[in-house]
């Protein structure tokens, strides 16, 4: 049996003012892309290309992403969780994820305001845990999750665009 992991993506917090950032992330993703493209044959960068263009909005865009990242990464008989997270002054939110438990592991992590997703999104590290119920660093997220069987967890924030001109 396996248990299930959650792989969250976080763009960088949001900035009110000055700077104009556009995209999601569409560097890093399209990177990551190639390489799995190389590893598997699959042509991912141009497919997300293509769902960028598609996609009517980015809320849609990132919830596509979720569902793909699910598809492609997930073995076999391994259920997957992933959800975007988006950071603001004095508060983040889910905006986008492949499921309704995915979205409810993450606002588990807002209400105790602690958690792996959330360290990445606010530090900028890749955060790997292992095995949530050993893991001492996020005491109170691992209370409000036992017993949902979720074990491992990879919080990976990712780069914002800046396009001069955007608007």
């Amino acid at each position: 049996m396996t248990c299930p992991a959650m792989i969250f993506l976080a763009p960088p917090p949001f900035e009110r003012g000055g700077s104009t950032h556009q995209s999601a992330g569409a560097t890093d993703l399209i990177d990551a892309a190639r390489e799995a493209q190389h590893e598997t044959g699959k042509d991912y960068s141009g497919l997300l290309q293509d769902m960028l263009l598609e996609t009517s909005d980015v809320e849609g865009f990132l919830t596509d992403l979720t569902r793909l990242t699910v598809d492609t990464l997930a073995a076999p008989g391994q259920e997957l969780f992933s959800g975007v997270t988006l950071l603001r002054p004095g508060s983040a939110g889910t905006v986008a994820s492949d499921s309704e438990e995915s979205r409810r592991f993450d606002e588990l992590q807002y209400r105790v305001d602690s958690g792996p997703c959330l360290e990445a999104a606010r530090t900028n590290n890749t955060v790997l845990v292992r095995d949530i119920t050993t893991d001492p660093r996020w005491e109170e997220y691992a209370s409000a999750t036992a017993g949902s069987g979720l074990k491992s967890i990879l919080g990976r924030r990712f780069r914002w665009i800046t396009m001069p001109g955007a608007a």
